[in-house]
């Protein structure tokens, strides 16, 4: 992502620059650099950093927070069903994303935690399952 990207980004989202640093977790002055693509002061190249790419990608997904689903709301079999489909489209941008990013030990373990959790809506829609089976 570069800095006309994230402020065609937040264009298109409808978002101020107040609320979009909000939602990202930066302050206003850092989206302001990124969106200048430098610093006001000195004018030194302010690069993106892939986790601000991928919190964008997350808030035009409409994931409300860092968690999204969880386990813990999934009360039945329709639930489960649409935490694994949650999950895996949470998975497949996420690989996407990943595939377009720098290897990095940080980008391997954020692939890590959403393999782990779509392993685990899979687990839950199994288990929901095998219980509405032996009924």
């Amino acid at each position: 992502m570069n800095n006309a990207e994230i402020k065609l980004w937040r264009d298109i989202m409808g978002l101020t620059q107040q609320k979009a640093a909000e939602m990202l977790g930066i302050s206003r002055v850092a989206l302001q650099n990124y969106e200048r693509g430098t610093r006001l002061e000195g004018g030194s190249p302010v690069p993106i950093p892939h986790s601000i790419a991928l919190a964008c990608a997350a808030i035009e997904a409409g994931l409300r927070d860092w968690q999204g689903m969880t386990a813990d709301m999934v009360k039945n079999a329709d639930d489960a069903q649409d935490f694994v489909n949650w999950s895996f489209d949470r998975t497949r941008r996420a690989a996407h994303r990943y595939n377009e990013c720098a290897a990095t030990a940080d980008n391997e373990r954020a692939m890590d935690r959403t393999k782990a959790r779509h392993e685990e809506a899979v687990g839950l829609l199994n288990s929901f399952m095998n219980k509405k089976e032996a009924q």
